[in-house]
C-alpha cells in the first residue's frame, strides 16, 4: 500500500469469498480505481488449504484438506469446475444435492422438510454445534448465528453386556474409539487408506472400537472390533 493516496475498496480476507470479490472489482462490472485485499495468513484460499503429511510406513504423502472438504453451491460453481478440471475432486465429493440425498436416505432429514438450499437461503437463526473459543482461526459472526456446543449430548446409557465385557477385557492398556463422524460413510474411503488403518490398529497394544457401516471386514485384526 506504499504510495497509495486513496483506496476505494478494502476486501478483508483472502478466502473464496474475498477472492471472488476481488475478481468482481478488478475485472467485472463493479470495477473501481483502487482495491486492496487484506489477509492475515501467509497464503490465499482461506479454509481451502491442502496439508501434506508423509506416512513413514508407506513412504507416501497423504493430502488432507484443512476445512474445504465440501463444495458449497453444487456443481455449477466456478470452484467446482476448476477443481474438476485439475482432477482435485474425490469420487465422493460432497455437494449440497448429494448431501441432502444422503441425509434423506439415512432418515436424518424428514421427507416433508424443505431442501437444504432453501433452508440455507431463508434461515433466520443458525445454531452451530461448536464452541466459539475453539474456532481456529477465529471468525466474526452475525447476531443470527448462535454457538451451542454440546447441543447434541444426551444422558449416557449403560453399554450392551457384550461390549462392556469387551471394554473390560482391554485391561490396563485400555481401548481406542475411532470414528470419522456421522457425515462420512467409512466404507467409501479408498482401499489403500483402509489397509493403512487396519495395519496401524493391528500394531497397537490397545483394543480399537472402529465405527464402521458394515458388519464384517475380512482382514480385521484380533484387537479391533467394528461398531455401527
Amino acid at each position: 500500500m506504499q504510495g497509495a493516496t486513496s483506496i476505494d475498496v478494502v476486501v478483508v480476507g483472502g478466502g473464496a469469498s474475498g477472492l471472488s470479490a476481488m475478481k468482481q472489482f478488478q475485472g467485472g462490472k463493479r470495477k473501481v480505481n483502487s482495491v486492496v485485499l487484506l489477509e492475515a495468513q501467509d497464503y490465499l484460499g482461506g479454509r481451502v488449504k491442502t496439508v501434506r503429511t508423509s506416512i513413514e510406513a508407506t513412504g507416501k504423502t497423504v493430502l488432507t484438506e484443512d476445512g474445504a472438504e465440501w463444495v458449497h453451491g453444487g456443481r455449477t460453481t466456478d470452484l467446482y469446475r476448476l477443481a474438476k478440471k485439475l482432477n482435485g475432486l474425490a469420487p465422493d465429493t460432497k455437494t449440497w444435492s448429494n448431501i441432502e440425498h444422503e441425509c434423506r436416505q439415512r432418515g436424518l432429514c424428514l421427507s416433508d422438510m424443505p431442501s437444504l438450499m432453501n433452508l440455507r437461503m431463508n434461515s433466520s437463526l443458525l445454531l452451530i454445534n461448536s464452541v466459539k473459543s475453539a474456532d481456529i482461526p477465529p471468525r466474526p459472526t452475525v447476531p443470527s448465528i448462535i454457538y451451542a456446543g454440546g447441543l447434541h449430548l444426551k444422558e449416557s446409557k449403560p453399554l450392551p453386556k457384550d461390549l462392556e465385557d469387551w471394554v473390560k477385557g482391554a485391561g490396563e492398556e485400555g481401548f481406542i474409539f475411532f470414528s470419522l463422524g456421522s457425515a462420512v460413510v467409512p466404507s467409501s474411503m479408498p482401499e489403500e487408506y483402509r489397509k493403512i488403518l487396519v495395519k496401524t490398529f493391528g500394531s497397537l497394544k490397545q483394543r480399537v472400537l472402529w465405527k464402521w457401516d458394515k458388519d464384517t471386514m475380512d482382514d480385521l485384526p484380533p484387537n479391533v472390533r467394528l461398531g455401527t
